[in-house]
């Protein structure tokens, strides 16, 4: 029942409706009035959410389910929520109509309101065809009509006993019972649904079509079955004879259909009667959705073709949907029509009554008194990355699993069994990883969380005992926040000294933490750069080593099986998430950010796409998202004569600032990760070029004020115009230095701060001056190091570096020692999870005992850097004596495969590489050239011709 308020909403909306339906007739007879969206939830029963033909499956022919995907949102993770005996169907689809949780649902809908009579009383004709497991007097109740209704769980295909019923009423008004002989179910229940659309004229409409079908008995006909004699499909990957343990349900009726052990013949016929059961369905939804279109209403309908849960079908040695696995609990979920996003795979977690709601929401309809679900449609605008952090499964008192975008955990309290998978790289549950000591923390933050969820759904077996106090739980791993600066200089950070700088965050970091003195990037440009932190590989040896884009977007990507620092995390029970630039791999590739290891993306993948701050859109994981920005290209320029005006600057301003945006993304992902450790890593793609910044940002007045008069960069450089060059960038380091603070303050919120490793840093020195209209040479963004970013010497490599971890590194330290990016992974890994694997070939040297005090800094060590799109290596080698730096450059492309003479510098008295003393120190320069040769391994992608010909061939 709903309440008051719901009520008068409800009423208001159909009067609405029917006041604007009236005056439109009235006042524009020749124009057909607006409709609210119908509604038409087609619902399968059985089907296992791989087969349908568009989603991936090759075998199976869908093509009126393959058209829906085309015009419509798929949605990979949909979940039936379970059920509390062997008919699963019934708590599904009593949960689909009510919008209720396993728990509080009740399976004849009796008391409960449902979703068909919230659209009844709005106004909309409700009308039902096919399987109704949930009792006569709830679909008498619910619907204006039904025809060949079915009421029960299973039946003969051709032989379907059959109801019918013209009005609403109190469950008395069903006025024909009779079996369909000789008519398949799914022609029949089309018929019926077709027979409504051809007379429903004009009117709104909830239609509820259920086929029986692919529910056994699997009898198909023989035109759909033909095709598959002697074309049986193979048993699924996972496949096997016999289920590894009983799981408390392997006498029941499901798992009893075929012998046992199973066979792979048994189970490919079963597959094929399926699969022919899935295409005879198929055919139907054909039929309707052309009958859609022959009578005007297509366009305006809202299609959502679900099933009520899967089946294993040989999986796991399974036959049945009596377990929790993907293949009974995952299902098939199309929504299409008015409102909803073309073409787009989601995979935001959600359970089935969700989507219902999230139809309901699309058609402005109020949910039904007592819902639970929560609706789809910020995820389908783009306004956020998903409704649900995880899900809670559960299958009588048997099973119970936690659901999460790539791990699942299942338990089994009966027998004190617990199986944990790695979704993301093992789809098919096929490796259990809950024995493994690697993955003891995630499995008991899993624990946790499903505790947790089984409280708020009322589980009957949630534990009974609360949690210990804070004090007495075992301290859980801390937090990492890696916040990349994009070629921000030493000269750039207030801290660091610079009489512009306005950065108070930062500066608060370089108080609170141990800066790094004397670090160096991963390299001296963007790519390479983060290559070299992913890995703790120096260039030298890292996969990647150069800014080498590949089309139509992004940058060469790693290796396939690349180990890296977000996966070493992943795989310990980390939350992942990168917000920002990415670089090292375009969406789908071996390396992209998902691939690489992280939960969550949100941000630029492609480097050049970052060239500009008011993108049209920007990467959601591997869905685009599109920004309410103007397209601009990067080459517009601005003539000189007559002198350009602020109107004309401005056309260069979209309306979301990126930043901005990747900034909120960032904080949700603390916000809702703040109850298990975490890996926030922060490319943000502040200050690179372009030259933008928001016209209300609140420093520009201030640098306006340092800087004075400027001369305007009117483009041709690659990026667009600029009015002040200097003020705008001084200002975009502000900016920055505010998204600092956005995360600090999140985390002081959230209470985190104590728990959370904190690492600033940057990808690279400052960029040259000229480039895009910068004017860092003014600036001195690299205060008094030589050169500039893409350069050997220390202006393209030292960065501003400094860790914060309140109560364990010291404040106000400084490690002078040089350091490396290569170093983070190790020093994180030691910081936070000392007891995980890491890869045993690494060029990184840990600073944690240095951080935390246990020892002093290391006096002794090199680093090697290299960059093939400039054509040269350079190395450093600290010691007791002294610091030696050496740079070795090829003659230009045309002779790359000769060097110039070997440069020497000697950083302790000339920091600056005013002067080489190469000359003077021959046997310096040879240990040092030893020093390059032994450093670079020659990789045929990454050409370096001059140090190639210097390296031996056998060198590994």
């Amino acid at each position: 029942m709903l309440t008051t308020t719901q009520s008068d909403r409800t009423g208001l909306w159909a009067l609405l409706w029917a006041v604007s339906l009236a005056l439109v007739s009235t006042l524009l007879p020749s124009v057909a009035a607006a409709r609210p969206p119908s509604v038409l939830v087609i619902v399968a029963d059985d089907q296992r959410a791989d087969t349908i033909h568009a989603l991936g499956n090759p075998l199976v022919r869908t093509p009126a389910l393959d058209a829906l995907v085309a015009r419509g949102t798929s949605f990979d993770r949909a979940y039936c929520m379970g059920g509390q005996h062997g008919a699963v169907c019934i708590p599904s689809r009593a949960m689909m109509l009510s919008g209720r949780g396993l728990f509080h649902r009740d399976e004849q809908l009796s008391g409960q309101d449902t979703w068909p009579e919230v659209f009844r009383r709005a106004g909309w004709r409700t009308f039902l065809t096919g399987k109704w497991h949930n009792g006569e007097a709830s679909a008498v109740r619910c619907f204006d009509a039904g025809r060949n209704v079915f009421f029960g769980g299973m039946t003969d295909q051709w032989n379907v006993p059959v109801a019918s019923f013209p009005t609403g009423g109190d469950g008395g008004g069903i006025t024909e019972k009779a079996v369909a002989p000789g008519v398949h179910s799914a022609r029949l229940f089309g018929d019926a649904a077709v027979e409504f659309l051809a007379g429903i004229g004009d009117t709104p409409f909830f239609a509820w079509v259920s086929f029986t079908v692919p529910h056994d008995p699997r009898q198909a006909p023989e035109e759909f079955r033909a095709r598959y004699r002697g074309h049986e499909p193979p048993p699924p990957a996972n496949w096997l004879p016999e289920h590894p343990f009983d799981n408390g349900e392997l006498s029941v009726r499901d798992e009893v259909l075929l012998p046992r052990p199973l066979t792979r013949e048994g189970v490919s016929h079963e597959l094929a009667d399926a699969y022919a059961c899935v295409e005879s369905l198929d055919a139907e939804v054909g039929r309707i959705v052309e009958a859609l279109r022959a009578h005007g209403r297509l366009d305006d309908t809202l299609i959502l073709f679900v099933s009520d849960h899967g089946l294993a079908l040989g999986s796991h040695g399974l036959l049945g949907k009596q377990n929790l696995y993907e293949h009974s609990m995952r299902a098939p979920a199309i929504l299409a029509g008015p409102g909803v996003p073309v073409g787009r795979r989601e995979r935001a977690l959600c359970h089935l009554q969700d989507l219902v709601a999230t139809v309901g929401g699309l058609a402005g309809v109020p949910a039904p008194a007592g819902s639970e679900a929560v609706s789809l449609i910020p995820v389908l605008r783009g306004e956020q990355p998903a409704i649900r952090d995880d899900l809670l499964l559960a299958y009588r008192h048997l099973q119970r699993a936690l659901v999460t975008p790539d791990w699942k955990l299942i338990r089994y309290p009966e027998i004190g069994r617990e199986q944990l998978f790695d979704l993301r790289n093992d789809p098919d549950e096929i490796h259990d990883l809950s024995a493994e000591t690697a993955h003891a923390v995630r499995l008991a933050e899993f624990r946790s969380r499903m505790a947790g969820l089984m409280h708020e759904a009322d589980d009957p077996l949630a534990p009974s005992v609360s949690l210990p106090p804070a004090a007495a739980r075992p301290a859980r791993p801390p937090n990492i926040v890696f916040f990349l600066a994009d070629d921000l200089g030493t000269g750039d950070v207030a801290a660091l000294g610079s009489p512009h700088a306005l950065t108070p965050n930062i500066d608060s970091l370089f108080a609170r933490g141990t800066r790094l003195a004397r670090h160096w990037a991963g390299s001296a440009v963007c790519a390479p750069s983060r290559c070299v932190l992913m890995t703790g590989l120096h260039p030298g040896h890292a996969p990647i080593r150069s800014n080498s884009e590949v089309q139509p977007e992004g940058q060469r990507p790693m290796p396939e099986g690349t180990v890296t620092l977000p996966g070493i995390l992943h795989a310990a029970g980390y939350a992942t998430g990168a917000f920002g630039k990415w670089g090292l791999g375009p969406p789908g590739s071996p390396s992209d950010p998902l691939a690489a290891g992280f939960d969550r993306f949100f941000g630029y993948n492609c480097q050049r796409h970052a060239h500009s701050f008011y993108p049209t859109s920007l990467w959601d994981n591997r869905a685009k998202v599109p920004l309410d920005n103007p397209l601009v290209p990067v080459t517009a320029t601005l003539p000189a004569d007559p002198a350009p005006t602020a109107a004309d600057f401005a056309r260069f301003r979209g309306t979301t600032y990126s930043a901005d945006r990747i900034g909120d993304e960032a904080v949700h992902f603390l916000r809702s990760n703040a109850d298990r450790p975490f890996f926030l890593y922060l490319p943000t793609t502040l200050p690179h070029l372009a030259l933008q910044v928001p016209a209300d940002e609140p420093s520009l007045e201030r640098h306006r004020h340092f800087f004075g008069a400027e001369t305007p960069y009117l483009g041709g450089k690659g990026y667009v115009p600029c009015a002040e060059p200097a003020a705008t960038l001084a200002a975009m380091v502000t900016r920055m230095d505010r998204e600092v603070g956005r995360i600090v303050a999140t985390l002081d919120e959230l209470g985190l701060t104590d728990d959370t490793i904190f690492v600033f840093s940057s990808d690279n020195g400052a960029t040259f001056p000229g480039a895009g209209g910068v004017v860092t040479d003014r600036m001195k963004s690299n205060g008094p190091l030589r050169d500039w970013k893409g350069s050997p010497y220390e202006g393209g490599l030292r960065v501003p570096a400094v860790v914060v971890w309140p109560g364990r590194i010291a404040a106000g330290a400084s490690i002078d020692t040089p350091t490396g990016c290569e170093d983070w992974l190790p020093t994180l890994l030691d910081l936070a999870a000392p007891d995980v694997p890491r890869p045993a070939a690494l060029d990184g040297e840990s600073l944690a005992a240095a951080l935390l005090g246990r020892q002093p800094p290391p006096t002794s060590r090199t680093l090697y850097r290299e960059l093939t799109e400039r054509l040269w290596q350079t190395a450093l080698e600290v010691s007791p004596e002294g610091c030696w730096k050496v740079v070795r450059r090829g003659l230009g492309r045309e002779m790359a495969n000769l060097a110039a003479p070997t440069e020497l510098y000697d950083l302790v008295a000339d920091p600056e590489e005013a002067h080489d003393v190469a000359a003077a120190r021959p046997d310096v320069v040879a240990r040092m050239e030893r020093l390059l040769d032994r450093e670079h391994r020659p990789d045929p992608q990454w050409p370096l011709p001059f140090a190639d010909a210097a390296t031996p061939a056998a060198k590994p």
